[in-house]
């Protein structure tokens, strides 16, 4: 009986595992990494860092890093206009990295609207008494 409840736990864990990895995984069409920065921040102050233009875009993740603490809002753009909530919200210690990855891959989308239709970051710099560069790179593709 023992032996089989260890099976039975075994195939559990067996099947957790590959349904976790199918629901996070999936082949990406036309796959871009965006590297973007935003140079000498003032200290306490926000910035804004936006992708390129990118339509029917799916966001699969983002990382951002600074020397200094960092907060960041995700926002997307339509037609140059920023939605209205952040869509993801995150944020770093300094000299350490902020990683978000898409639980799925239609998380955040940009539409088609002929004008800018982008993803953008409003970054804040936390630190009280340095500048600092804030450096982030998009990962986003068409499926």
């Amino acid at each position: 009986m023992k032996k089989l409840l260890i099976l039975f736990s075994l195939l559990a864990i067996f099947n957790f595992s590959s349904m976790r990895s199918e629901l996070l995984m999936s082949n990406p069409a036309s796959f871009t990494n965006d590297y973007q920065v935003a140079l000498a921040t003032p200290a306490l102050t926000p910035t804004t860092i936006t992708s390129s233009t990118v339509t029917n875009k799916r966001l699969r993740g983002f990382e951002i890093w600074s020397s200094v603490g960092v907060k960041a809002l995700v926002y997307t753009l339509s037609n140059g206009v920023q939605s209205s909530s952040p869509v993801v919200v995150g944020g770093a210690a300094p000299g350490m990295t902020f990683e978000w990855i898409a639980p799925y891959p239609d998380f955040v989308m940009t539409g088609n609207t002929g004008g800018q239709d982008a993803f953008q970051i409003v970054a804040t710099n936390l630190n009280s008494n340095n500048a600092a560069d804030i450096h982030v790179v998009f990962h986003y593709s068409s499926n």
